[in-house]
């Protein structure tokens, strides 16, 4: 009986076989993979407790945790020599309590940039209020707070955008623009003597083309001074009104409109060059007969005597004149 073995109590086989179901490393490999990891990122030489802490953040976290966790340090700014345990410990909290923040990648690194991490350790010792072996914990306090002011900064309010100025007032510098430069041609064409020089000094100037030259003058002798009309028009309806296919009193009444506030673009421009025909057609209708124009017939014979010589001038004139007075007596009868 005295050389029988005791067996484990119950509680500690069924704790063993947890913990080998959370499949954690091995400690003896655990700490083969915190040297390695140790020389791979070319890290200072460290002290043993650092060296056992690396050891358990492998075993509990894995290697990806730890690589981070010694990056963080020696690859900060000023944080070269701070691989000691309580900063792996504090790093390593609060990696675990913020997982988002490393997620960040190089901005969580470049974050520690601005914490002088061995300065603070010392500063907590200096205080002689912390145990040695809490300083990790009260670390990872203190960086948590100053990171959380770094990752929860309110983002910067965007400066308001200035208000959208509407299409009918942000054109008006254009078309001022383009109304100088119509003076600006014009000038030159009273300058030159003919159209072939100042098509070529226009083309070598300005590069552009014989229509558009001629829209830009008109439209400055028309307009050049008639601001109240330039703002209110874009410059298609003010080629359109400047333009002789409209009569001076069509010109005047759209003018008018315009003035009136009224909105007038192109195709209201285009639909009273339209009306013109109409009314021209109207108003010969109400001629009286004797005013109206010769026949064909009458301008054919025109045209063939005066090919002929003098007497056929006085022949036809003749008949032109007895036609005409004829004309005339039937048109009072």
């Amino acid at each position: 009986m005295g050389n029988s073995k005791k067996s484990a109590p119950a509680g500690d086989l069924e704790t063993r076989a947890f913990i080998r179901s959370l499949g954690l490393v091995e400690w003896g490999a655990a700490l083969e993979a915190a040297k390695r990891l140790l020389i791979a990122l070319e890290a200072p030489p460290v002290l043993p407790e650092a060296l056992e802490r690396l050891q358990k953040l492998i075993r509990y976290h894995g290697e990806a945790h730890a690589t981070l966790v010694i990056r963080t340090i020696i690859e900060s700014e000023g944080n070269e020599l701070a691989l000691t345990e309580p900063v792996i410990s504090a790093v390593s909290q609060v990696m675990t309590r913020r997982p988002e923040w490393p997620d960040k990648g190089l901005v969580w690194i470049a974050s520690f940039d601005r914490i002088p991490l061995l300065q603070l350790v010392d500063t907590m010792r200096g205080l002689e209020i912390f145990r040695e072996e809490s300083l990790g914990n009260y670390l990872a306090i203190s960086l948590e707070s100053r990171l959380a002011r770094l990752f929860t900064e309110a983002p910067v309010p965007e400066a308001p955008r200035p208000a959208k100025i509407p299409l009918s007032e942000a054109r008006i510098p254009a078309i001022m623009a383009k109304v100088a430069l119509g003076r600006e041609l014009a000038a030159i064409r009273e300058q030159t003597p003919n159209n072939r020089k100042f098509g070529e000094l226009v083309r070598g100037k300005y590069d552009l083309e014989a229509q558009v030259v001629s829209d830009l003058m008109r439209v400055a002798r028309v307009y050049g001074d008639r601001a109240d009309i330039t703002s209110r028009l874009s410059w298609r309806a003010l080629v359109m009104l400047s333009g002789s296919v409209l009569s001076a009193p069509t010109r005047r009444s759209l003018e008018k409109r315009v003035l009136s506030d009224e909105r007038i673009g192109v195709a209201q421009i285009e639909e009273a060059a339209k009306a013109k025909p109409a009314i021209r057609a109207k108003a010969a209708a109400k001629r009286p007969a004797g005013r109206m124009r010769a026949s064909a017939g009458e301008r054919a014979a025109w045209r063939e005597a005066s090919k002929r010589p003098f007497n056929g001038f006085l022949e036809l004139w003749s008949r032109g004149g007895s036609s005409k007075s004829e004309t005339q007596t039937g048109a009072r009868e």
